[in-house]
């Protein structure tokens, strides 16, 4: 780190660590930008602090919906300059720029001293000087991270250098993250929908089934507090918690009438299927456990192990609610729907013995706010 005061050392250094704190909470990269770019105006002093992020695939050309932007009071903001939409670098002159950030190299300067296809530019923005590094990672050139002043000319000290260095660092680390969470998000929801679509083509009626136990299952666990990362992994549950019918017969699944005790005991064999098709997708959530256990009770009466109690996942205890409920209250080809209220009066009978208390409360709140079972409350 450069030499400097102890005391400016120390606010710096204090600096870095809250934005890197900042850039490993972010989920997107749009709320990264406005989270990091405000402390750096004041304790920079600059007139303006900004983020551009190149298009995939085209490097040096801006994407107008990737640019972040910060000023100091009375500094006129850049950010819909209708010569910074979809920017094209090098077309405009700044192919030196370009093969800086390309050498991993910072452009610092006075406006005055730039060739003139830059100056022209960079002077219809009132600035007099600049300080642009490159937002790189693993070699690959996201964009750039800069400051400029529009009162006076400046001379940049090493200590603003380092701190806007390491931040772009941070972020070119952050943005390679977050592309790649993003990326293995597609691939689980390609997963998602390929399984759900088998389950589909079986039985319509069960992928309409699901659906619905999904969406129910993430009101109950909005309501029980669960975090969005938790309610995503409830929802996929929810869609795939019926997937183990799939290797079941047919007939079983839609024939009206009592099945017979080995009937029975073979439907009962679907929480253990579909958690042998599913315990080797490689979830953020274990998945493949909440619909192991979605037909567990909490008196230890249900399958396929007969667990109980705290045993019993909250994802699972939630699905198993949502699954009974809409069971309940849904036609089939075999028989009609039952009520709301044959759903309600069975989750209050059997709350606290095969169910949990706190998430019969919750459900039957939703069903008499018609929030859950309605066909306008569709929408998790």
């Amino acid at each position: 780190m450069p030499e400097y005061s102890n005391k400016m050392a120390e606010v710096a250094l204090r600096l870095l660590s809250e934005t890197a704190s900042k850039i490993l909470r972010s989920q997107t990269i749009e709320f990264l930008y406005e989270d990091i770019l405000s402390p750096l105006v004041s304790f920079l002093d600059v007139s303006r602090v900004y983020v551009f992020i190149f298009c995939n695939g085209e490097p040096g050309r801006l994407r107008s919906s990737q640019v972040a932007e910060c000023v100091a009071e009375g500094i006129v903001p850049q950010i819909d300059n209708p010569r910074l939409q979809n920017f094209d670098m090098e077309a405009m002159g700044f192919t030196r720029w370009m093969q800086a950030f390309n050498r991993g190299e910072t452009i610092v300067g006075d406006i005055r001293d730039f060739p003139s296809k830059e100056r022209d530019v960079l002077e219809t923005q009132d600035i007099k000087s600049i300080l642009v590094v490159p937002i790189v990672s693993d070699g690959e050139l996201f964009g750039f991270l800069g400051v400029d002043e529009c009162r006076k000319e400046r001379s940049w000290q090493d200590l603003t250098v380092f701190i806007l260095r390491n931040i772009a660092l941070l972020l070119g680390n952050a943005i390679e993250r977050i592309k790649l969470r993003d990326s293995l998000n597609q691939s689980f929801w390609c997963v998602v929908n390929i399984l759900s679509s088998l389950t589909e083509r079986k039985d319509p009626y069960m992928a309409e089934h699901s659906a619905r136990v999904a969406e129910i299952s993430v009101k109950i666990g909005k309501r029980l507090g669960l975090s969005s990362f938790a309610l995503e992994g409830l929802y996929i549950a929810g869609i795939l918690h019926d997937i183990g019918k799939m290797l079941l017969p047919a007939e079983i699944l839609s024939r009206p009438g009592k099945l017979t005790s080995q009937e029975i005991a073979l439907l009962q064999t679907h929480p253990s299927e579909a958690f042998h098709i599913l315990k080797d997708v490689q979830f953020p959530w274990p998945v493949a456990e909440f619909i192991y256990q979605h037909h567990e009770y909490l008196d230890g009466s249900g399958y396929p192990h007969g667990v109980k109690g705290e045993q019993i996942a909250t994802e699972a205890r939630i699905l198993g609610v949502a699954d009974v409920l809409e069971a309940i209250a849904s036609h089939r080809p075999y028989r009609p729907a039952r009520t709301i209220a044959d759903a309600r009066l069975f989750l209050k009978q059997s709350s606290g013995t095969l169910f949990d208390p706190r998430i019969v409360s919750i459900a039957i709140d939703l069903l008499d706010n018609q929030k859950i079972l309605d066909p306008d409350s569709s929408n998790p």
